[in-house]
């Protein structure tokens, strides 16, 4: 519903700088910048972010930095590492919604892997944390994506069918927000919308790309009733990240 995440919403929309990505893809993701936390902290307050995705180990600094109150926080409360070779994907807890609350946060995300054999648990768990953190006025947001399993990923068609699927899921589920990947086809993002009305859908934003083929991705998803991005790698790799921000959220807040 809304009403839990409204400080992140502006104009009905959000922009989300998401900075959970050293637990899963260790140091890879990051180069003699973007790894320190502070830059990450001041990219969000200047880059006109409507939040900022942490876990609890980086928001346990943020809330004692200047940066804090200046921009809403999202703690990330589960995640895994790449190390694992099983294509069923699990996950691990790491922080609980009332320690979330604590640490300032106004919402919380959770990542379910939809078709993975550790999917129960992940919906109890998300089921779990939903409830609890609407006791407490905060927004539960649902990163969900579909496993990596070839028989299931294998064209577009079935890119869009799960695609959908996830974002129903999240409509399902109770969840405040869904964060989807960009991985259907046009008519396949418009569909997930629809079918996990009221609750915003909004874009991974994925590996690095060029500047022109992001900025036409986020004008698209816009345009068909997305209601914004939650992104980490293609702002923060780029150069001219505080700028590239900008550009982006004049598309999606106006």
């Amino acid at each position: 519903m809304d009403k839990y995440i409204k400080p992140i919403l502006k104009h009905d929309k959000c922009f989300i700088l998401a900075y959970d990505h050293g637990f899963v893809h260790g140091g890879n993701d990051f180069d003699d910048q973007n790894y320190d936390i502070n830059f990450i902290f001041d990219l969000a307050v200047n880059g006109g972010f409507t939040g900022i995705v942490l876990h609890k180990g980086l928001a346990e600094y943020f809330k004692d930095s200047q940066y804090f109150n200046k921009v809403p926080l999202i703690i990330k409360l589960n995640s895994n590492t790449f190390l694992p070779t099983n294509v069923n994907r699990d996950t691990a807890k790491l922080c609980s919604v009332s320690y979330a609350k604590k640490l300032g946060a106004i919402a919380v995300g959770y990542t379910i892997y939809l078709g993975s054999e550790n999917e129960n648990k992940m919906f109890e768990e998300f089921s779990d944390i939903q409830e609890q953190a609407h006791l407490l006025n905060m927004g539960a947001i649902a990163w969900i994506y579909p496993t990596e399993k070839k028989d299931i990923l294998e064209t577009n068609k079935k890119n869009d069918v799960m695609t959908q699927y996830s974002a129903r899921v999240g409509l399902e589920l109770g969840a405040d927000m869904v964060k989807i990947k960009n991985n259907a086809t046009k008519e396949g993002l418009k569909r997930a919308i629809e079918l996990a009305k009221p609750v915003k859908v909004v874009l991974a934003g994925g590996e690095k790309i060029d500047d022109k083929q992001f900025l036409e991705i986020t004008k698209q998803f816009i345009d068909i009733g997305g209601s914004g991005l939650i992104v980490g790698r293609n702002i923060w790799q780029r150069n001219n990240a505080v700028e590239f921000s900008k550009q982006i959220q004049r598309i999606i807040l106006g």
